[in-house]
């Protein structure tokens, strides 16, 4: 038997260093979507610009990926391509897409240039700007030149197209046609309504169609001389009239999008055309298309707030295809009973850890904009969401809808939303807070002693006190469930927001843009805490589970700590280097958090990687000691003890039979001494696991021990 045991550890020391390390963050699956700015599809490529950078396709639009190396991680509203180089517009300015990423090609282009379309000709690349007109680089973007000759000044260059050696630029004054490359341009009003604003322009052979945002769409077949409306089966005119968003062209296959009326197609050149199936928002209002394509014989269509969709039948059917779009900015996470919701533009919900996200909007009215927040908390077992000046909604499980219940608020514009137990606070930009009364369904002031020129941006409760954090003014305390409120901000930074709270038993925690502080005397004195964590590092959100407190951060992703505060150590395994985490919530047995740079998306970790704590023992050891965990069988957790006769780095994993780790316990700097850790496997299978203690440093040392978790 202990030549079996003798055997097995050396087998199993190898399988160390040869398996995947499976206990880490994890990217669920979505919630994906957002809003589509442009499409480029040609006989070779499939490439959406969003809210959040460029995306391809290798499968006809059923799935998305990043295009090159690295994402943009901003709005792209234009692609195009010349030769081997991808360029992308953006709000700061044109990006090519190299070996090593996406960098920015702008010298000669004005500091942070909107850029808003993109054409090329010949070797020439041509950006139409927001307030600067026409650029025209004639070096893969390396350098740029102005060439505004005859372009109106002020006015957006809002698509540019080419039509042979003809440019054609469309702005909110007109059409304008150059000749000579750029060098001077005409405007071309023949047969145009006056002052037209030009939305988009699509060129087949020698047919270029204008679309415009109050007349319908116009086509020209002499190179922009004239223009003839081509509006036979639009709804043009009147207060509903159409309101042209984008256009794309196959041979004579033509789409329209609009801003309300869905998306339109014609089998004639723009003779006629003909409404596709219509796209609803909760069966109730259309969806605005901003962006269409033809892609061999697939209609694409991509929205401002819902992502893309895609139809294989000319237009009678459409289904969303988001997988893999991460335009879903999400900077709030909440659960109950075991679902999660994940809010920020926009509300998803998940029910299987994130396997799957469904949108949960219906009834509430959210802000679509990129960067909108969107609130969460849950109380009375029910969640409640405040979105940007929109006021609270409440989620209602028998409908699966939002509620509004803003009676009594004098302003949609919420900074914070908290629960505590029964009752539900709300902060109102420069109105202070407000709680809400289930006895009279109303939102009563609770501001007396608050700060009336600060806003509240963070709030938590001990059960014996409340407490309110404030962008500038420290922390309130409140003993009489908010009537009134005393500042207690003594020993945090002065002037520096108090971004989030939690409490843990009495003690509470604030995150703040110089670190974590934390009272132990009910809010009297507040001690900088952070031992581990990079110095001054912001802190964006807290969350506890059990003993343990999470905090998520600016640049330096996620911390947790075993010792109330004491000491933190880096729980980042799996997650992108350098991770912004907005969110931080715990669903059961998982860990989730909201992550928006590098890269958007909700990630997860089991909370059986997380261990119950470490404890230092007084006594010294001459020598490195793992001894064996106890107790040994053991059905739930267990404690391993081990001992250093000198500091150095300390790593203590767990791993399975095959070798395959589970459990990150410790990765930290530790002194000299004898350590005790505890192992929760909570939801782990039952089974023969493996500890392993290895150290470096002026001595290495490395060990590893089996035990049994029995079900």
């Amino acid at each position: 038997m202990k030549k079996f045991t003798l055997v097995l550890l050396t087998v199993f020391t190898g399988l160390l260093f040869h398996n995947p390390l499976l206990a880490q963050w994890v990217k669920t699956n979505g919630p994906f979507g957002g809003s589509i700015k442009c499409i480029l599809a040609d006989n070779s490529h499939l490439l959406i610009g969003t809210n959040n950078g460029v995306y391809s396709s290798a499968d006809n639009g059923k799935s998305w990926a990043v295009a090159g190396k690295n994402n943009l991680q901003m709005t792209v509203r234009s692609i195009a391509v010349a030769g081997d180089d991808y360029f992308a517009a953006t709000d700061f300015s044109v990006f090519r897409m190299t070996a090593s990423g996406w960098q920015a090609v702008n010298n000669g282009l004005p500091p942070r240039t909107w850029v808003r379309s993109l054409a090329v000709s010949g070797n020439s690349l041509f950006a139409g700007t927001l307030y600067h007109g026409v650029y025209r680089s004639t070096d893969s973007g390396a350098h740029w030149q102005v060439v505004n000759n005859g372009l109106p000044g002020g006015y957006a260059i809002v698509s540019l197209a080419v039509s042979d050696t003809t440019l054609i630029a469309g702005t909110y004054a007109g059409i304008f046609v150059s000749r000579d490359n750029g060098g001077h341009w005409l405007p071309s009003r023949n047969g145009l309504p006056q002052s037209v604003a030009i939305v988009a322009l699509a060129v087949s052979g020698n047919h270029i169609f204008a679309g415009t945002f109050n007349h319908g769409v116009y086509v020209s077949d002499d190179e922009g001389k004239s223009w003839k409306a081509a509006n036979s089966g639009l709804p043009v005119g009147g207060d509903n009239g159409i309101k042209v968003t984008s256009m794309a062209v196959s041979d004579s296959l033509l789409l329209t999008g609009t801003a309300h009326h869905g998306v339109f197609f014609s089998s004639d050149g723009g003779k006629t055309w003909k409404g596709t199936a219509s796209f609803k928002d909760n069966d109730t209002a259309m969806v605005s298309i901003s962006a269409v394509a033809i892609y061999h014989t697939t209609f694409f269509a991509g929205t401002k707030e819902k992502g893309m969709f895609r139809s294989v039948n000319s237009g009678q059917t459409w289904t969303a295809d988001n997988d893999g779009i991460t335009g879903i900015y999400v900077n709030a996470l909440a659960s109950l009973n075991g679902r999660v919701f994940a809010a920020g533009n926009d509300i998803y919900t998940t029910t299987d850890r994130g396997g799957s996200w469904k949108a949960a909007r219906s009834g509430i009215s959210i802000n679509k904009d990129f960067f909108s927040r969107t609130f969460l908390t849950v109380s009375d077992s029910a969640v409640y969401a405040a979105t940007y000046l929109r006021g609270v909604y409440r989620f209602s499980t028998a409908g699966e809808n939002w509620k509004p219940i803003n009676q009594g608020l004098p302003s949609p514009n919420v900074t914070v939303l908290a629960a505590t137990g029964h009752d539900i606070f709300t902060g109102l930009w420069l109105r202070s807070l407000f709680r809400y009364s289930y006895e009279t369904h109303q939102w009563v002031a609770a501001s007396a002693g608050l700060p009336k020129t600060d806003d509240i941006i963070s709030f938590t409760s001990t059960g014996t006190y409340l407490f309110a954090g404030t962008k500038a003014s420290g922390v309130y305390r409140s003993a009489d469930n908010g009537q009134s409120w005393t500042k207690v901000s003594a020993g945090l930074p002065v002037a520096y927001p108090i971004n989030t709270m939690k409490a843990l038993g009495p003690k509470v925690f604030a995150g703040t843009d110089n670190g974590i502080y934390r009272t132990t005397d009910g809010g009297d004195n507040w001690q900088k805490v952070g031992n581990g964590m990079p110095v001054g590092v912001p802190v964006t959100t807290l969350a506890v589970s059990g003993s343990d407190v999470f905090a998520g951060t600016i640049s330096k992703g996620v911390y947790v700590s075993y010792d109330q505060g004491d000491n933190w150590v880096e729980f980042n395994s799996g997650l992108p280097k350098n991770s912004q985490i907005n969110a931080i919530t715990v669903s059961d047995s998982t860990i989730y958090v909201a992550e928006e740079r590098p890269l958007f998306g909700v990630w997860r970790r089991s909370l059986s990687d997380v261990l119950a704590g470490v404890r230092q023992l007084p006594d010294q050891s001459s020598s490195f000691v793992l001894n064996k965990n106890f107790p040994n069988p053991f059905r739930r957790a267990t404690t391993i003890e081990y001992s250093l006769p000198v500091k150095g780095l300390v790593t203590l994993s767990v791993y399975n039979f095959v070798g395959q780790k589970v459990g990150s316990l410790v990765h930290s700097v530790q002194n000299a001494g004898t350590y005790q850790v505890q192992w929760n496997a909570l939801d782990l299978p039952a089974g023969i696991y493996f500890y392993n203690l290895r150290v470096t440093g002026k001595r290495n040392f490395s060990a590893a021990k089996k035990m049994v978790l029995i079900k």
